[in-house]
């Protein structure tokens, strides 16, 4: 990855201008001002994108890069604003940040805000977007930045970068976490604890977007202690589940992500809970995080009974399509169908294609918060729905698309009267008005030629979601026997086709060799052509033709 123009060139840029600079006051936090090279009274020493009154030498920014300008002054801040330092793209879209100030007010920045909706994050400056970039001067001067003398710029700078170097990582370092609370090796946390974790630099939180759990980058696990009070880590534990609440705090100059968990119960007394940073968490610029963790002992407490009274005494007021349990002499959990998460099922969620034709994308499908219980998106990335109730209307096509194959579980009702698709990829086709075929798909590929030449079979199609690619198809056959290939077999035979695909861990993992189709052989062997060795069949082809 690219990063943004270093301190170092800034600096450098600082000490060409000083060069000629007036005495000032021993006061680092008062303005120290700087002689400009032409004798205005006021003018830009240096910004980050290397300011000329030609333009600007750096053309390519990140998406989160702070913009310095420095000033031969202190500037006035009542006059910085988004019209005196315009961010703009070519429609007028402004990027989303703020103005800060430093260095006796002589430094402004501009601060890109960062942002996650959905668990998507944004980092101020679109990605390869082009933004024109404008200070106010001349004319213009009195609407623009300003001097504490009053004086502005004596003419306009201007120049155009473009967001094409992705996210930047200022400090060059991994994100490490910090336990704020409870201590660190304290046993004296309380039974309902809040769990607050400071990380060093703003992280990317897509990934605790959802409830906390045992597959979560941070993971909080309970477990009990011995006799002597120590954590008994020998113990598998239980992973608390829970959504965290996530926020940014400034600290000193820099922005950080701060984490904040509390366990929807009460813990008992006396139990070890251990903190896990995991190097599945990335900071914005997709560096993984330092792994780390944290353990703290709660106080000693009596138990608590809680007591749950059934308000009813039957079955009768079960909602049995949604929920999977079942009444036999009082409630029964269902033991299949998942939670639930993502709500009821509907087809409409998907992108529609007319005709009450619905696609869903395996790889990546948000659940929006509207369709959910705990009122919380989801956003699914390996194929996998729970939900409450699942029913297909008839008419109504479900159309799967990606590489992850779909499962669906449901608590409650399943009615498919529909029709549900995982097809593979169409190849080339016609159809034909007249003849023996018409009506039907027909293969628009032409395996034949004018001469006796080597003609390339037909590639295979995609698999659909979860499946495998088709196999190649055979090579023209010159009458003159199979062709080898130089690879092995015969080019004039068909491939085999891709092996079942399983994902990475899967119990059958290994086991799926050799489970694509195989390619036919040629045929006849010798590759010559007799109405006797090869017959049309049904009108339709002919063997070594098809």
């Amino acid at each position: 990855m690219r990063n943004a123009l270093p301190s170092s060139l800034l600096a450098g840029l600082v000490l060409f201008a000083v060069g000629g600079c007036s005495g000032g006051s021993s006061d680092t936090t008062s303005s120290v001002r700087i002689r400009c090279i032409n004798g205005e009274a006021f003018c830009i020493i240096s910004c980050d994108l290397g300011c000329s009154q030609a333009g600007c030498s750096v053309t390519e920014i990140a998406e989160n890069q702070r913009l310095r300008f420095r000033f031969s002054d202190a500037v006035d801040r009542s006059s910085v604003n988004a019209g005196s330092i315009s961010i703009r793209t070519a429609t007028g879209v402004t990027p989303d940040g703020f103005f800060e100030f430093s260095e006796g007010d002589s430094v402004v920045t501009f601060v890109p805000r960062v942002s996650t909706v959905n668990g998507v994050s944004t980092f101020g400056f679109l990605r390869n977007e082009s933004y024109i970039i404008t200070l106010a001067g001349g004319a213009s001067s009195a609407f623009g930045v300003r001097g504490m003398s009053g004086s502005g710029l004596k003419q306009d700078l201007t120049c155009t970068v473009v967001a094409s170097r992705g996210v930047s990582d200022e400090d060059q370092q991994p994100p490490r976490a910090t336990l704020i609370s409870p201590l660190a090796g304290s046993n004296t946390a309380p039974r309902n604890p809040t769990i607050v974790l400071q990380f060093s630099e703003l992280i990317d939180t897509t990934a605790l977007q959802s409830p906390l759990s045992v597959a979560s980058p941070v993971r909080v696990v309970l477990r009990g202690t011995r006799p002597d009070g120590s954590c008994d880590r020998d113990a598998d534990g239980v992973a608390l589940e829970g959504l965290a609440q996530l926020s940014t705090e400034t600290v000193g100059s820099r922005e950080v992500t701060v984490v904040t968990y509390q366990p929807p119960v009460q813990l008992p007394g006396l139990s070890c809970v251990t903190v896990y940073v995991t190097a599945e968490l990335r900071d914005l610029s997709g560096r993984p995080a330092v792994p780390d963790q944290f353990e703290f002992t709660t106080v000693a407490g009596s138990p608590s009974p809680i007591n749950i009274v059934e308000a009813f005494v039957n079955g009768q007021r079960q909602n049995a399509l949604v929920s999977g349990g079942t009444w036999s002499g009082g409630a029964r959990p269902g033991l299949l169908g998942g939670d639930g998460r993502h709500g009821s099922f509907s087809a409409a969620l998907g992108v529609g294609l007319g005709g009450n034709v619905f696609q869903w994308n395996t790889d990546s499908f948000l659940i929006p918060a509207t369709n959910t219980p705990s009122g919380q998106a989801f956003t699914v990335t390996d194929g996998k729905f729970f939900f409450t109730d699942f029913v297909l209307p008839e008419g109504t096509t479900l159309r799967f698309t990606g590489a992850v194959a779909p499962q669906i579980y449901v608590r409650g009702q399943a009615d498919i009267r529909g029709i549900i698709q995982v097809n593979g990829t169409d190849l080339p086709f016609g159809i034909p008005s007249a003849g023996l075929a018409a009506g039907q798909r027909v293969s628009n590929f032409n395996a034949r030629s004018g001469t006796i030449t080597a003609r390339a079979g037909q590639p295979g199609s995609l698999g659909g979601p979860g499946g495998g690619a088709g196999g190649k198809g055979a090579d023209k056959c010159q009458s003159a026997g199979p062709i080898p290939n130089p690879l092995g077999g015969f080019l004039t035979d068909g491939s085999r086709g891709q092996d079942v695909v399983l994902p990475a861990g899967h119990a059958y993992a290994g086991q799926n060799l050799g489970t694509g189709g195989p390619g036919s052989a040629l045929v006849p062997a010798l590759g010559t052509a007799t109405a006797a060795a090869t017959p049309i069949l049904q009108s339709l082809y002919r063997g070594q033709f098809s």
